[in-house]
Parts: structure tokens; C-alpha cells; sequence
């Protein structure tokens, strides 16, 4: 009912900071206020020290070449965009980039305030781990996405919709998730947030 109007996919692309921010004005530069832009990540997580604590980075590679986009090169990228950012990490220690998972870390987060929203797949000291076929083989992609697609899908009857509202919040997205992906602990912020993810 309420779908996204514009959609853009790089895949299988070594983005660094730079590359992003080109990329996000691209795709999000046009956003009004009231406005919502998902952004959803899916690669390899890390966490690296920088200036003296650690720091959330995604390591984007396109075979052969590899880059890193840590959490103040996505924020920066985005904070200008206007409306509301929702970003979807689908990566080991995700939840390091809004400081979930392991309080012990010295990681400043970002993306507090009203204009972020951000869902992970796992917390800041987790794997979060791809899935295989019944034998055992890697054949890509993500148990934390296949769960994603059956909360918020046709196929899956909009499992996450608990209460059959018609509205799949960012809340019920991450109880369910955190309900049918147990490989990791799904992180949200800001936790119980009622912004409508999709009608």
C-alpha cells in the first residue's frame, strides 16, 4: 500500500567512503522531510580500531579489489539526506555501529537523534553468519535476510505483522526477527520504534 518510490542496488562493488556518498546522493539526494530512505547493507562486518576504540566497518569488495565504509563514512554520507534514514545492517558485529551487543565497547554511536533508525542483524562482539543448503554447501546470501524476507514478504504471509494490522513497524520487525534468525541477536535503534517499515 505504502511501497518505496525509487530503488537502487549496487552489488558486488569494492564501495569506500567516497563511492558511497556519491552513491547515497544518487539514490536519497531528492528526499523531502517526511520522506523515509532504507538503506540495507549486506556484506562482511569488522570491527577496527580508530583513534583509540573501536569502530564498525563493512568491508565491500568486488572480487578483487576490497574497500572499507565505516560508521562515520555511512553517516556522513546520509546526515544531510532529509527525512528519516532507516539502515539495515546485515553484518558481522552490525551492532557495534549504534553501540548494542557488548556495553563494554567504546563505541560512540552515530546515529542517535530523529533522523536515524537503524536495524542489525547482529550485536557488536557477534558473527552474523551466512546460510547453507541441506548439505552443507555456502550458497550465499544470509539466514538474518532469508528471515527478513519471510517477515516482510508475500511468501512468508508478513509474518513480522504480529498484530495483523496491516503495518510492519521497525518493533515488530525486530521481534521477529529475533524470534526466526537464532544464529545472532538482531539490535535496534532507537529500541520500540513504531516507524512503519512497510504497509
Amino acid at each position: 500500500a505504502r511501497g518505496y518510490q525509487t530503488l537502487r542496488a549496487v552489488t558486488n562493488r569494492a564501495v569506500g567512503p567516497a563511492a558511497f556518498a556519491a552513491l547515497a546522493n544518487e539514490a536519497l539526494g531528492e528526499a523531502r522531510e517526511g520522506d523515509i530512505s532504507l538503506v540495507y547493507f549486506s556484506s562482511h562486518g569488522l570491527l577496527t580500531p580508530q583513534e583509540g576504540r573501536m569502530n564498525f566497518a563493512l568491508l565491500t569488495s568486488d572480487g578483487r579489489r576490497e574497500a572499507l565504509l565505516d560508521s562515520r563514512a555511512i553517516y556522513e554520507a546520509l546526515r544531510d539526506i532529509k527525512g528519516t534514514k532507516v539502515l539495515i545492517l546485515d553484518a558481522c558485529f552490525s551492532g557495534a555501529a549504534i553501540h548494542k551487543g557488548d556495553e563494554s565497547l567504546a563505541v560512540s554511536s552515530l546515529f542517535t537523534g530523529k533522523d536515524f533508525k537503524v536495524l542489525t542483524s547482529a550485536g557488536a562482539r557477534e558473527p552474523s553468519f551466512l546460510w547453507t543448503d541441506p548439505l552443507g554447501n555456502l550458497r550465499g546470501g544470509s539466514y538474518f535476510a532469508q528471515a527478513l524476507v519471510a517477515g516482510i514478504g508475500a511468501p512468508g504471509g508478513f509474518a513480522a505483522d504480529i498484530n495483523r494490522d496491516g503495518t510492519v513497524t521497525l518493533a515488530e520487525l525486530l521481534r521477529h526477527q529475533r524470534l526466526y534468525y537464532g544464529a545472532s541477536s538482531p539490535q535496534l535503534y532507537p529500541e520500540g520504534d513504531s516507524l512503519p517499515l512497510l504497509v
